[in-house]
């Protein structure tokens, strides 16, 4: 979905007009400013993770022993390294790569779009971008190793619906949890115009303010 163009003067001239040149209005332009620069830093950083992501494959058409298999294609990557192979006795289309091995994909399209999701992931982690999915992450294979020690192919698909609950429960938070917030975010409001507490003056300290208190 195309994102609405921000017309930062306008915005500016709706701040002075509603606060005048007080400190107030300074605040307010500087956190403006601060979230138009965490959207750009966020923006680059998925153009990067995008481009980085994507795999070119190499057409191979080596068959295995009694032709049962063909390696279809392969690619290589810094952090990985895969191959797709394709199974004629049992039928299947398989894709194997240096940390497992998945199987059961119904198209060779479906095992590389598979490939690219999971390194993406991989250049994630490198970044130090992913510390929550990698708890989420961690959490599945903890999960995988109590409940299914004997299914070593499907921690992946265990970690995928354990990240699918994590957003949902992200988008979906309790009433109770966004009532608490936003008291929070009401009384530091209050607290910063009468002088109570320092003006918190970007995004991050406003986060870090209402997480502390919902400790």
């Amino acid at each position: 979905m195309e994102q609405t163009k921000f017309n930062v003067q306008k915005r500016c001239e709706e701040i002075h007009a509603q606060y005048g040149t007080s400190e107030m209005a300074n605040y307010c332009i500087q956190l403006m400013c601060d979230k138009i620069e965490n959207r750009a830093f966020e923006a680059g950083r998925k153009s990067v993770i995008e481009s980085a992501s994507k795999l070119n494959w190499e057409d191979v058409g080596i068959y295995g022993d009694y032709a049962r298999y063909v390696n279809v294609c392969r690619a290589s990557k810094p952090l990985e390294k895969f191959l797709i192979r394709e199974w004629f006795y049992p039928k299947d289309i398989e894709l194997l790569c240096n940390h497992f091995t998945k199987n059961s994909f119904k198209t060779i399209e479906e095992a590389k779009a598979y490939a690219e999701e999971i390194y993406k992931k991989e250049i994630k982690k490198v970044l130090g971008i992913m510390n929550r999915v990698n708890e989420i992450n961690k959490a599945a294979q903890e999960y995988c190793k109590k409940n299914i020690p004997n299914l070593q192919d499907i921690s992946h698909t265990i970690e995928t619906a354990f990240e699918a609950g994590a957003e949902y429960a992200d988008k979906h938070p309790s009433r109770k949890l966004m009532i608490k917030v936003w008291e929070i975010a009401v009384a530091a409001t209050v607290d910063q115009i009468n002088g109570k507490i320092a003006y918190l003056k970007t995004e991050n300290e406003i986060v870090a303010y209402i997480r502390e208190r919902l400790k």
